[in-house]
């Protein structure tokens, strides 16, 4: 059985092999399929540590260019606090132009820090600001049901946080954040 995986791996071409490697999925793959990838590669004269860091490389390649901005703020803080909310939503997001703002306030306040990300993930980040701006929660996550009446509306926000965000998005300095808490729209029960 061994000799006919090996015929099989033997077939695919190097890329294909490295993400075998890369990915180590034992769902698609049994256990003897990675050193006999290894041993191809080997014969291949590929040097397999330096091709998977390469693959890891590329796949966290961003390209700056093609990014979508979801917002535009006069202030760095007023981006950095975006970029906070939509990180904590596992958004990645980039700044651009926030070199401005320390350098020339008014020039910044013309052009604009800008917030962008990847393409796929713009409408879920504008979703996320919408939300924030509305006072809701910058992460909305599932929460258990609330413990005193039973009912599945419940709220994940923060004692201070998404005022934090929210104010800070609108009128300036952020406030103290705090810890997170759960409230049920049925109730008005609020636990932790």
């Amino acid at each position: 059985m061994t000799d006919d995986m090996r015929a099989r791996l033997e077939q695919l071409p190097t890329g294909e092999l490295l993400a075998i490697l890369r990915d180590r999925d034992p769902e698609e793959w049994r256990p003897e399929a990675f050193p006999l990838v290894e041993a191809i590669l080997a014969a291949r004269h590929v040097d397999v540590p330096a091709a998977l860091e390469n693959l890891r490389a590329a796949a966290a390649y961003v390209d700056f260019e093609a990014l979508t901005e979801v917002a535009t703020f006069s202030t760095s803080v007023d981006a950095h606090l975006c970029r906070m909310a939509l990180e904590e939503a596992e958004i990645p997001c980039w700044i651009f132009n926030d070199h401005l703002a320390g350098v020339h306030v008014p020039l910044a306040m013309v052009v604009g820090v800008s917030v962008r990300v990847r393409p796929e993930d713009a409408g879920a980040a504008r979703e996320i600001l919408d939300a924030v701006r509305a006072g809701a929660v910058a992460s909305p996550e599932e929460a258990a049901p609330c413990p005193r009446c039973g009912t599945e509306t419940v709220r994940k926000g923060t004692v201070d946080r998404v005022a934090t965000l929210a104010t800070a998005l609108t009128t300036g300095p952020p406030l103290a954040q705090s810890k997170w808490e759960y409230r049920c729209t049925s109730c008005g029960h609020i636990w932790e």
